[in-house]
């Protein structure tokens, strides 16, 4: 039996949020033989590994991994990207004019005491780079 490290207690912080969650008893059971089996109490085994799995998520959500031939070809991609497309100006244009849309709707607040005559929705300036 290999010893378990307590992954979560060295961490720098208060042990003072609380997680609450219902299980089935089979699952409950097995963690605690196996929590019995390591030598810890059932809450340091279920903390330890839903923290790996959490680390072991978020790494695998966070990391791209690609093989020589598939880095060279993103790289070369990236410092020669081809000319946009039709499509890519269309959809740019539809998203500006969105984007815009909802920045004057959400932002009408109306003159402000400092700039009296600053229209209605004219909070600052918004600047789209323009492709090629």
């Amino acid at each position: 039996m290999r010893p378990v490290e307590d992954q979560a207690n060295p961490m720098d912080e208060r042990h003072d949020a609380r997680m609450h969650f219902r299980t089935k008893p089979s699952i409950k059971e097995m963690i605690h033989r196996a929590a019995v089996l390591s030598g810890i109490d059932d809450s340091v085994f279920a903390m330890n590994a839903a923290y790996r799995a959490a680390l072991e998520t978020i790494a695998t959500h966070e990391r791209t991994v690609l093989r020589p031939e598939d880095h060279a070809a993103f790289f070369a991609a990236l410092d020669q990207p081809p000319e946009p497309t039709a499509e890519l100006r269309s959809a740019l244009k539809r998203s500006r004019e969105r984007t815009l849309a909802k920045s004057c709707r959400v932002n009408k607040i109306g003159p402000t005491a400092s700039n009296p005559s600053t229209p209605r929705g004219m909070i600052g300036t918004v600047s789209v780079a323009a492709l090629p």
